[in-house]
Order: structure tokens, then C-alpha cells, then sequence
């Protein structure tokens, strides 16, 4: 086990003196596109093997290649793997992510 960090270890009139409590740092907004499921051909650079990997997730708008606003950018895909617990508004899975590949 590691050390006790020096946070833990003060007292309170050091924890008054500091000031009042302050809020937490705020999360970027996050980017929130449609997407689709696909059978995708999936190869894995290490061995060259391909399959063909069903209910692959990624973004609606990259079924159009002249998409303006995706050039230049690296495209991510993601396929599910495992339902790890129930939520409020669907599931949470752990999913394998993909990146595109171009060429042979």
C-alpha cells in the first residue's frame, strides 16, 4: 500500500484557514451525433486476420464520404462486448473500439 497523502493528514484549522469550498472543475460538453449498427470487416493489424463483426457501432454521417466537417479527422467505431450493468436509460457495455483503416 502506498503512502498516506498529505491531504489526509491535516487537521481541520488547516482545512478552515484554506478558505471556503470552491466547486468541482466542469466536464467539456460532449459531442452527441447519431450512429447506426453495422456489420463491419474488422481487421486486426497484429496478426492480419479479418472478420466480419456484427452490431458494430459508429456515426451516422460517415456512410457519406464527402462529408465536409469529417475531413481530416480519425474515425472511431465500437463493438459491444459485454453488458455490464442495467441504467436508468438503457445498459452500459464494454465494447472493443475500432479504427478505420485505409489500404490493403
Amino acid at each position: 500500500m502506498g503512502e498516506i497523502g498529505v491531504h489526509a493528514r491535516q487537521s481541520f484549522m488547516e482545512v478552515e484557514a484554506a478558505g471556503p469550498a470552491v466547486r468541482p472543475l466542469d466536464f467539456p460538453s460532449p459531442s452527441v451525433r447519431r450512429g447506426v449498427r453495422v456489420n463491419a470487416l474488422v481487421v486486426d493489424p497484429g496478426t492480419g486476420n479479418r472478420q466480419v463483426c456484427s452490431g458494430v457501432i459508429h456515426r451516422e454521417d460517415l456512410l457519406q464520404p464527402e462529408t465536409p466537417d469529417l475531413v481530416g479527422e480519425q474515425y472511431f467505431a465500437y463493438w459491444p462486448q459485454r453488458r455490464l450493468q442495467d441504467a436508468i436509460y438503457g445498459s452500459v457495455w464494454a465494447c472493443l473500439v475500432l479504427r478505420r483503416h485505409y489500404g490493403v
